[in-house]
């Protein structure tokens, strides 16, 4: 198949560019002809067997930008055999929801008013309206459960047009034999300057705000001024605002590390995955986490929620309170061994590496 990939911005840390790269990789490596199409590819070069379009910017708000790129990216589309868009693009044979429905969350955060005039709140709705009207040709992979009924109470769309996928992952944060872990798990600890024997916690997103960074620092706070001796240290692996690193700079356990390309080898340094995110729509860094063998607290809003309820039901209701967080974490931190073992044993028994390969049988047989 001649494939091509609509994208509006590709950078190497988001979680959206990072399940688009790995389809198409995918795809290409299964002999296919891959086009992504995008205004921007901050990264290095693409893989030899893979073509990348740079579509011009044209516009001043991301919103116009964003428009227009749908109706230049469009153009593109009789010239494919099949095209998948990880944004709101209508017009194409598939589209990823990587995101939960702006229908039903927007109304949560702005006013009607906001939500009927303002250009920018009108252009994401009529995107996606076109995507999920019942007259929409378009199939849609969902990567959560909850957004095929989030979708249907907005738009009526027709139940048969979604698609689940397995969860996807960097398969390199599968867990190696333990030698090959306890080496690059000391390794990681002696760079970061975090003795050896110190309990690790860590969170990761590109935007570390939306993922509960603050709750998590909080948290850390509240925890170690409980603790004597041996104070929890916390890797904070992403963007921080500047009020954040302002809060972190004051605790010499907590590791403001940026954005990082060695997530696998982090994962190995620490003990427990904090992520009390306000927003989710599913969360890889979750599987990466369990996969790499360290247990999760996270929020209800996850998407992949019921991933971390399998392995140690560490999971904080919503309205979110962060003093059940705390107590979460310390349950954890309490019982680490125990959770470990369960995270572990529910990773060996899992296939977290189907989801590229569904989606390209899916495509391919026209479903």
């Amino acid at each position: 198949m001649n494939i091509l990939i609509a994208i509006h911005k590709y950078f190497p840390f988001g979680g959206l560019q990072c399940d688009m790269l790995r389809f198409a990789q995918h795809a290409a490596d299964c002999n296919h002809q891959v086009t992504i199409a995008t205004t921007q590819w901050d990264a290095p070069t693409p893989p030899q067997n893979i073509n990348v379009t740079i579509i011009p910017k044209r516009g001043f708000a991301n919103h116009e930008k964003l428009k227009n790129f749908a109706g230049d990216v469009q153009k593109l589309i009789p010239n494919f055999d099949k095209t998948i868009t990880f944004v709101r693009i209508p017009g194409f044979d598939w589209y990823f929801a990587g995101d939960d429905c702006y229908a039903t969350q927007f109304p949560l955060k702005h006013s009607k008013f906001i939500l009927k005039f303002h250009p920018r709140y009108k252009t994401f709705i009529n995107l996606e309206e076109q995507i999920f009207n019942p007259d929409s040709k378009t199939s849609i992979f969902i990567v959560a459960q909850h957004q095929q009924k989030d979708f249907i109470s907005a738009y009526n769309t027709q139940p048969q047009r979604f698609h689940l996928l397995p969860p996807g992952m960097n398969p390199n944060c599968i867990r190696p034999d333990e030698n090959l872990a306890q080496e690059r798990r000391n390794s990681a600890r002696r760079q970061l300057d975090i003795p050896q024997d110190a309990i690790v916690a860590i969170t990761v997103g590109a935007n570390l705000k939306l993922k509960g960074a603050d709750r998590v620092i909080q948290a850390i706070n509240t925890l170690n001024q409980e603790r004597a001796t041996s104070k929890l240290h916390l890797l904070l692996v992403g963007k921080l605002p500047a009020d954040l690193q302002q809060l972190a700079a004051q605790s010499h356990e907590i590791h403001a590390l940026g954005l990082r390309q060695d997530i696998p080898d982090l994962l190995l340094a620490a003990d427990i995955m904090l992520h009390p995110a306000r927003q989710e729509a599913a969360g890889s860094v979750l599987i990466e986490a369990i996969a790499s063998g360290i247990p999760v607290i996270c929020s209800d809003v996850c998407g992949f929620k019921d991933h971390v309820l399998s392995t140690s039901n560490l999971v904080t209701s919503e309205p979110f309170s962060q003093e059940q967080f705390v107590q979460l974490t310390r349950t954890a931190l309490d019982n680490l061994p125990q959770f470990t073992q369960t995270t572990r044993n529910y990773a060996t028994k899992n296939d977290f590496n189907a989801r590229s390969d569904q989606m390209l049988k899916l495509m391919a047989d026209g479903q």
